[in-house]
């Protein structure tokens, strides 16, 4: 490679980007991560989405959230084992059952 210079720092890209550009390599082994970097940086190498306000509102109330899910989803089966049970419908129809009644056939148009 004549056109190479011993001495000169090789550059491999140059650009300027507006707005500035955050970049990371993610480390070669995945418990070699920092936590600081888990915690900008998901397992691909993406940028987490910053908390939102929703996300703030529901931190910490996982406990009373899953409270909450947990007596919908009880009166729902109590409601269910309360009701019913409803009659077993007709299963879908097949057009070659031998059980079928033929299908009616057109009329024909009488001639003059």
């Amino acid at each position: 490679m004549s056109w190479r210079q011993g001495s000169a720092a090789q550059v491999l890209h140059s650009a300027v980007f507006d707005p500035p550009v955050e970049a990371a390599v993610p480390p070669f082994y995945p418990q070699a991560a920092s936590d600081g970097y888990l915690e900008r940086y998901d397992e691909a190498g993406a940028l987490r989405a910053p908390l939102t306000p929703w996300d703030r509102l529901l931190a910490g109330r996982a406990g009373e959230l899953s409270a909450v899910a947990d007596r919908l989803l009880g009166d729902v089966a109590a409601r269910a084992a309360a009701a019913p049970p409803s009659p077993p419908g007709r299963g879908p129809v097949r057009a070659d059952d031998p059980r079928q009644p033929p299908p009616t056939p057109a009329p024909r148009p009488r001639l003059p």
